[in-house]
């Protein structure tokens, strides 16, 4: 059954939750990313998923909603979180701790 490689453009706001080798849902279908740049990511699809999701049908250009890991927002938001008020992460607090 034959595959398809198909690359997707990121945005600046997606780009910290994609990861080489990390789960990404595409219109819905769960796939691994499997080559990551500055300016997109790309994902093998086998023909099974072509044949019996969506993106088989799909388009160069055509835009597509797209989920990042959900481990991915929780790390973040919890980066975010460390980054601010009394408990903040600086430098110097780190170098403190021996990193």
């Amino acid at each position: 059954s034959e595959s398809v490689l198909m690359s997707f453009e990121l945005t600046g706001e997606m780009k910290p939750f994609i990861v080489a080798r990390g789960s990404v849902a595409v219109d819905g279908v769960s796939l691994t990313v499997a080559r990551l740049d500055e300016s997109s990511f790309t994902c093998s699809l086998i023909g099974y998923t072509l044949s019996h999701t969506n993106l088989g049908a799909r388009e160069a250009g055509q835009r597509v909603n797209v989920e990042t890991a959900i481990i991915g927002k929780y790390v973040g938001k919890t980066l975010g979180a460390m980054g601010q008020g009394a408990g903040a992460i600086t430098e110097d607090k780190l170098r403190n701790w021996g990193y």
